[in-house]
């Protein structure tokens, strides 16, 4: 081992090795320093030195929300964050804002262009930095108007209902629906109303059933961009039998055709009836009518009847259910493509249980296929289905059974898809509506009655990912007795907007509210007010169809009370345009 050099004290040294190799050799001291001094080995050591403290990294206690505002309005997103000596910088989808070191972020004068994009803020000290959630913003430059009345008088006991809408691609609105003509013996009738886009104006009201002592009750309505348009409904004759009948109205002659009754090949004058019917129209003007028949056997089936537009004539009904057992009164619907094939769908029993059935109307062929099964679960019985079919022939059923339900059935292959569970929430399900957009998204909406009160819930299919996004509730929660059941449209752009009543706990009517789905952030906006009546009244069925070019319309029944006319109804309507 190698001696201590002479300028190492014994006591300083705190180690020395001295490592040998074949052709290495090394000397490693470990000292102690400043230890007492002038070299003596007597000193008392120096006190250590005080460490920095740590400074914690910030954490966001208040994230940044997603903003709707009106065109050229301000937008703001704020953000609250703890910790010392923060730095804030905020972030357009992902790349930084120049100037924006604030904890608010304003964008004084939003654009359309804005709409959609993505903002968060990064918070900093020298302890590091976090990254808040992202937020969206939401820019419209349409507003919701004051509503219109459509149909209203001051006799008491007359009842508008089933309002029902459709609007063309000129910017023209149909609306339907059956209304008491005087209080003494109640007929009803199928009235219209239709908006021009050319004067913006709603015409004068009138009938269009047959004038007599039959009663009309029912109806539905389809119109296609050209603006022909077909209203069937159901039409009592008493006895207790009821027809389906149909009128059309086109878009090249702006009149409505005498009323035909589509059930006459196939069901007794005397003995049947029919009831709950539904009608779809293609690009052409064509259209198929569908219907609930009871025969005089008793036996319970669908009838469907086609208008050839070409002819300007119905051609004769024919049966097109699975021909044994009995089809549920739950409603039977139909949805047709871009190419005039047609898929109808109904509930129907075998006597031991129902199930979800569908046929398919060939337009190369003008026939009906055979009836087929969309759903087999025998353990749940099966609620109102609701249809709608995209241009290329694929379609998409919901229905509640036990939980809101959802298939897709496949043009390709002529199939349905297994049902998808969209909704666990505990609850009656019912009242549901599909509706999907150009590219293939869907959205189906709901009312869920809890214990003491209606969610209005909603759900999103994304094409791209062909998934079902997480159920979720767009209204305040109202207490049991709002009667408006919820409905929803899309634009071209796929926005979308839902219509429904939310009535809070205070209060003893319904407010008719608006909520719109924004194609652009994929998220939806506030809950607005499209009516807030001054007195007591329930929102009665309303419905609600999107032009094109983003614009809305919807329509709804109000039962007023108040004087002498306790059980007046009036029609209303309101658009969603562009803010004067």
């Amino acid at each position: 081992m190698g001696s201590v050099p002479a300028n190492i004290n014994q006591r300083q040294a705190m180690a020395i090795r001295l490592f040998r190799g074949p052709a290495l050799s090394a000397l490693f001291v470990l000292t102690v320093s400043g230890c007492g001094g002038g070299g003596s080995d007597a000193g008392t050591p120096a006190a250590p030195s005080e460490p920095s403290p740590t400074v914690p990294a910030p954490t966001v206690s208040a994230q940044p929300q997603s903003v709707e505002v009106q065109l050229d309005a301000a937008a703001s997103f704020s953000a609250s964050a703890q910790g010392t000596d923060l730095l804030f910088k905020w972030q357009k989808d992902g790349v930084d804002i120049a100037g924006a070191t604030a904890a608010t972020l304003t964008l004084p004068k939003a654009s359309l262009a804005d709409s959609g994009h993505r903002f968060r803020v990064i918070v900093s000290n020298t302890g590091g930095s976090v990254t808040s959630q992202e937020a969206r913003l939401m820019v419209t430059d349409k507003t919701w108007r004051s509503p219109q009345v459509v149909d209203a008088d001051d006799k008491v006991q007359v009842m508008r209902s089933s309002p029902r809408l459709a609007v063309d691609g000129l910017g023209n609105e149909i609306a339907v629906w059956s209304r008491d003509s005087d209080q003494t013996d109640h007929p009803s009738r199928i009235w219209v109303s239709r908006f021009d886009a050319q004067t913006s104006a709603w015409s004068a009201v009138k009938p269009i059933d047959t004038p007599s002592v039959r009663y009309g009750d029912q109806p539905e309505i389809a119109t296609n961009t050209a603006g022909d348009t077909v209203v069937v409904w159901q039409e009592a004759i008493g006895g207790g039998v009821n027809h389906v009948m149909a009128a059309d109205h086109f878009s090249d002659a702006d009149v409505w055709t005498s009323p035909t009754q589509l059930d006459t090949s196939i069901a007794s004058t005397t003995a049947a009836t029919t009831t709950r019917p539904h009608v779809s129209i293609d690009a052409t003007g064509n259209a198929i009518a569908v219907w609930r028949q009871i025969d005089a056997a008793g036996h319970v089936s669908v009838g469907a009847s086609r208008f050839d537009r070409s002819k300007l004539k119905w051609e004769a009904a024919t049966l097109i259910d699975a021909g044994s057992g009995v089809v549920a009164d739950a409603g039977v619907a139909v949805a047709t493509d871009g190419a005039g094939n047609a898929i109808a769908l109904w509930l129907q029993s075998d006597g031991a249980r129902n199930n979800l059935w569908a046929n398919r109307f060939d337009a190369a062929t003008k026939a009906w296929g055979s009836p087929g099964l969309v759903e087999s679960d025998d353990t749940t019985i099966p609620g109102a289905p609701s249809l709608t079919v995209q241009a290329n022939g694929n379609a998409l059923a919901i229905w509640p059974q036990g939980e809101l339900k959802a298939s897709w059935y496949n043009a390709s292959t002529r199939t349905w898809g297994a049902a998808t569970d969209l909704d666990s929430t505990s609850g009656d399900t019912n009242t549901a509506q599909a509706a999907v957009d150009a590219n293939g998204n869907a959205m189906a909406i709901w009312r869920l009655a809890t214990t003491n009160s209606y969610l209005v819930r909603v759900a999103r299919f994304e094409a791209s990912s062909g998934q079902w996004g997480s159920a979720a509730t767009i209204n305040t929660t109202i207490r049991t007795g709002g009667t408006l059941l919820p409905r929803i449209s899309f634009d071209a752009a796929g926005n979308a907007m839902a219509l429904f009543a939310n009535r809070d706990k205070d209060t003893l009517f319904d407010a008719v509210k608006a909520r719109r789905f924004y194609a652009s952030s994929g998220e939806w906006g506030a809950s607005i007010t499209v009516e807030q009546p001054a007195g007591i009244g329930s929102a009665g069925v309303a419905d609600i169809a999107c032009h094109a070019d983003g614009r809305v319309v919807s329509f709804w029944s109000r039962f007023e009370s108040g004087g002498t006319n306790i059980t007046k109804s009036v029609l209303y309507a309101s658009h969603y345009t562009v803010a004067p």
